[in-house]
């Protein structure tokens, strides 16, 4: 079931104009004193900085929406099936370049790393921001039906944005404002009409740790994939000789075909600082270069800004490989 808190949350402060005492004072009266929007509403008032990634919070109602946002996205899937290696905003660490090996050692010897495989990284915290503006009858709606409503018209921008940024190979990023794809720069193998020659090419080739490995596609060549395999595998995903494979109709596809991509989240550095989403209080909005700009009040319309805070890297070398396939049933 979900939890809208942070919809709440959003909800009645846009009612309110971003007033914070009005906004409590409304929930208070619908949900009651206790109620986590209530507890939301006043650490706003409260003063804290940072609303959006302070962990108490985020534990009230921003990570529930994030979980949202997990379940359209492939960044969330992937994390659900095999972890990323997590990543603090502009603290430096340090990544092997190669994997970890261990080794039997005797009382008293001493204990060795490869050589040269440790290089330092610095992961500092972007954002992705979706401004959805709805009617003000919507926005003082009450209940799962409205408040669904205002969560899928967050949640869908922000999870599809996520999944392309992640893996569109033209994606070269901008400094300090977006992470590149993680297939970005990198060779593509060439795939023929066969899904079983292409996966085991695929997996001879891939450098990274197939005990951790997910697969990625789009809908649509994972359903003819599935006919080729016996595995569990159609348009939202499944198995893939034996690998977790995801789908995402985010994914590129072109004439020359579709890209599928292997990918050990084990040697991707994910900084994920979690959602915010507040009330815009601009009486106008820029609609684009092109049409200028919008007026909110004139038109009985109210703003919202869910913006997400996120990071990527991949810092073992060989932890990503694709292949752009034109299988056909």
């Amino acid at each position: 079931m979900n939890d809208f808190s942070l919809v709440r949350y959003a909800m009645f402060l846009a009612q309110a104009d971003g007033n914070t005492g009005l906004a409590l004072a409304q929930a208070m009266k619908y949900y009651g004193p206790n109620s986590n929007v209530v507890a939301m509403i006043q650490r706003t008032s409260s003063g804290t900085q940072d609303i959006g990634t302070d962990a108490a919070f985020r534990s009230l109602g921003g990570d529930p929406f994030l979980e949202m946002v997990a379940r359209r996205s492939l960044l969330g899937k992937i994390n659900a099936i095999s972890r990323f290696r997590k990543a603090a905003p502009n603290v430096s660490f340090l990544a092997q370049t190669a994997r970890p090996v261990a080794s039997w050692t005797g009382e008293g010897e001493n204990v060795y790393a490869t050589k040269n495989t440790f290089q330092p990284h610095k992961l500092s915290r972007l954002k992705i921001a979706a401004l959805v503006v709805n009617t003000e009858e919507l926005l003082s709606g009450l209940g799962p039906t409205f408040e669904s409503a205002v969560a899928n018209d967050l949640v869908v921008p922000i999870a599809h944005l996520e999944s392309d940024s992640l893996f569109n190979p033209s994606n070269e990023g901008i400094p300090e404002k977006s992470p590149a794809s993680l297939t970005y720069g990198l060779s593509e193998l060439s795939g023929t009409s066969s899904p079983r020659e292409d996966i085991q090419t695929l997996v001879e080739n891939f450098q990274g740790d197939l005990d951790t490995a997910v697969l990625v596609m789009d809908p649509t060549i994972a359903v003819i994939a599935g006919g080729y395999f016996n595995d569990s595998l159609g348009a939202r995903g499944g198995e893939c000789a034996g690998i977790p494979t995801l789908t995402s109709s985010s994914l590129e596809s072109d004439s020359d075909g579709h890209l599928i991509t292997l990918v050990d989240p084990s040697g991707i550095a994910m900084l994920d600082e979690g959602v915010d989403i507040r009330t815009s209080t601009a009486a106008s909005i820029k609609i684009s270069d092109e049409e200028g700009m919008y007026s909110l009040f004139q038109n009985s319309l109210k703003g919202m800004i869910a913006t997400r805070y996120l990071n990527w890297e991949t810092v073992r070398p060989g932890s990503v490989l694709s292949m752009r396939v034109g299988w056909s049933v």
